[in-house]
């Protein structure tokens, strides 16, 4: 994968995106069994001479354990498209898309899908306990959200931008920002139909600790 000389974690995301989406591009297929090697921390060498070059000199572990798993899930998930962000939208929250899943799921069983926290379904279950999860914990739950997601013709689409934030600040869950990043998901869920504003996108909460 070529590296720009003032690579940033942004620009690996884009740059994955855009190589997957070109099928044609076979110089891609040795590359992406690498990056999904990132996705965890006994493999996650074979993914490092791809993903190290897009992090400052000064990256924190945990900054690069982050953009090793995204990598590693934008890499993975190719059925699942990037969200078309317009000028009249904020960004897709992760929650949102739970949501979007939740009932994409329910159509394709020829459902009408209701939220009800009493009757949880596989989405709403794996959301429930998110927020105490640590960093890598919360990956694993991620990952199984997209494998879920990734049966659904089409999958609703993904912030990995996004996801990529939130990550990063998804923090130690002892101060108030960081059960905030935390807790997004599960508020994003069930806010469902209603619409959500910039103000409330708690995915892209600043502070982690």
């Amino acid at each position: 994968m070529d590296n720009a000389r003032t690579a940033t974690p942004q620009q690996l995301i884009a740059r994955i995106l855009s190589r997957r989406a070109d099928g044609t591009d076979k110089t891609f297929r040795q590359q992406r069994a690498n990056l999904r090697r990132g996705i965890d921390e006994n493999t996650e060498t074979f993914a490092i001479p791809y993903v190290f070059p897009f992090l400052s000199g000064d990256s924190s572990t945990h900054g690069q354990k982050v953009l090793l798993r995204t990598a590693a899930l934008v890499a993975e998930f190719v059925e699942i498209p990037q969200d078309d962000r317009t000028s009249d939208r904020p960004p897709k929250p992760f929650g949102r898309w739970c949501y979007e899943v939740s009932v994409a799921q329910a159509r394709k069983d020829g459902q009408e899908f209701i939220l009800n926290p009493d009757k949880p379904d596989t989405v709403a279950q794996r959301l429930a306990y998110i927020h105490t999860q640590d960093f890598e914990e919360a990956v694993r739950s991620v990952y199984r959200l997209m494998q879920y997601a990734r049966g659904l013709t089409p999958p609703p689409s993904l912030d990995y931008f996004g996801l990529y934030r939130m990550l990063s600040r998804w923090g130690n869950g002892i101060s108030e920002r960081s059960r905030k990043v935390r807790s997004a998901p599960l508020r994003h869920y069930y806010a469902g139909a209603a619409s959500y504003s910039p103000k409330d996108n708690s995915d892209s909460t600043t502070n982690t600790h």
